[in-house]
């Protein structure tokens, strides 16, 4: 009878014992199981913020080329109405009366208009300026490279920059 308790005994035992092994394989199962899932979920997520993002970046660099573009129409349009402005300033054409500048033949060949002596003497005028101005700058750009090399030119440098200086306010 011993004998008989005792097995039972031991056999109960191994059962439960066998049963918390399951159990615990269970759980480790059920624990790399929720470790996967929480891997994969946070891989999903870390694709969706790097797309997220990239979409972000390619917005910003969108709306950054839409504000380069819009900044240099309006350049062009600022410093062509500074040439104008410029062109349009009787000094500079008082100062170069004397300097005869030929127009080219785009201008001079005109298809069923004729062309008038004030036509003439409003586009001379202007070429007259645009070459004054062009002189000018071109003056200071060599006065500037002359003087990094150790030639005094502070003063025309100097004008130079001031009236840089208002181009580019303009």
């Amino acid at each position: 009878v011993d004998d008989s308790l005792l097995r039972e005994f031991e056999k109960k035992q191994e059962l439960q014992e066998q049963k918390k092994i399951e159990e615990q394989k269970k759980l480790e199962e059920h624990k790399k199981l929720s470790e996967l899932e929480q891997w994969k979920r946070l891989e999903e997520l870390r694709k969706q913020e790097k797309e997220l993002l990239t979409k972000q970046i390619q917005e910003l660099e969108r709306e950054v080329n839409e504000q380069e573009s819009k900044l240099k129409l309006e350049g062009s349009y600022s410093l062509l109405n500074s040439n104008d402005s410029l062109l349009d300033n009787e000094s500079v054409y008082k100062k170069h009366n004397s300097k005869e500048v030929a127009l080219p033949k785009s201008i001079l060949k005109t298809s069923k208009t004729d062309v008038t002596s004030s036509d003439c003497s409003a586009t001379n005028a202007k070429w007259r300026g645009l070459v004054h101005i062009s002189d000018t700058l071109n003056f200071f750009i060599n006065a500037e490279e002359l003087s990094a090399h150790g030639t005094n030119f502070d003063v025309e440098l100097t004008k130079f920059l001031q009236v840089k200086g208002r181009l580019e306010k303009r």
